[in-house]
């Protein structure tokens, strides 16, 4: 184990640095922190795999990584995808307080978490795992993981979508729109028990009917399958489809 010379955020890692300390050293890096996470000084930052660990050079190693790893004293959103969604979770946060009350501010913030995460899920964060001139593995770099932004994004609107039943509207159509992009069965048990969060919150304090709080874990349920199902149209044969000058 290898640890941090210094203290902040993670905003950057030169790996190449890195890749030619553990070539040196022959032994494969692990970074324990991801990018946007907190470093403590003398807490892990890097894990070191190596044929003969007693040869070890651990204070050149760990010289090697306080010159490759940058730590701030504030997160930058150029490579830390968590720090962008954060930002606008806080901004559906701060507007569901009680001193702004803002439920209009929240809605549209949750609208764009939405969006973002279902990019995430369809794109997500990948592991680097960069290797010498020689193909040998030296460096691996741990991604935020599809499960930890989803509850990044969730968890706290939620909590604080008590008693605003459109905030509640509108987490529970983000969480049918994010299990219907979700690959099947990728988050299927996180969507679940966020919606089962939001539902027992909803229902304590507000009057949205039960029959509609039903709809919203059918309405989860049918995307995580796959499926949307079209809402109330007409019968066919009642004015249905529609003429070009039908209102």
């Amino acid at each position: 184990m290898l640890t941090a010379r210094s203290s902040g955020f993670l905003v950057d890692v030169d790996e190449g640095a890195l890749v030619g300390a553990a070539e040196h050293a022959g032994v494969v890096l692990q970074l324990v922190p991801r990018i946007g996470d907190a470093v403590v000084v003398g807490t892990p930052l890097a894990h070191a795999w190596a044929r003969d660990p007693a040869a070890l050079d651990r204070a050149e190693l760990e010289e090697a990584l306080d010159g490759a790893v940058q730590l701030e004293f504030e997160r930058s959103t150029d490579r830390d995808v968590a720090y962008g969604l954060r930002k606008v979770v806080d901004i559906a946060v701060r507007a569901l307080s009680p001193g702004t009350n803002d439920p209009t501010t929240a809605v549209h913030a949750i609208s764009h978490v939405s969006a973002l995460l279902g990019e995430l899920v369809v794109h997500p964060p990948v592991t680097r795992r960069v290797h010498d001139e020689d193909g040998r593995l030296r460096l691996v770099v741990r991604p935020w993981e599809v499960a930890a932004l989803v509850s990044l994004a969730f968890e706290e609107p939620v909590q604080f979508a008590e008693n605003q039943p459109g905030v509640a509207r509108r987490l529970a159509v983000a969480l049918r729109e994010l299990a219907w992009r979700a690959p099947r069965g990728s988050i299927d048990d996180l969507v679940r028990r966020l919606l089962d969060q939001l539902v027992t919150g909803t229902r304590r304090s507000t009057a949205v009917p039960e029959t509609e709080l039903a709809g919203w874990h059918r309405d989860v349920e049918d995307a995580l399958r796959g499926s949307w199902p079209p809402v109330d149209l007409p019968e066919p044969g009642r004015n249905w489809p529609p003429t070009r000058n039908a209102r």
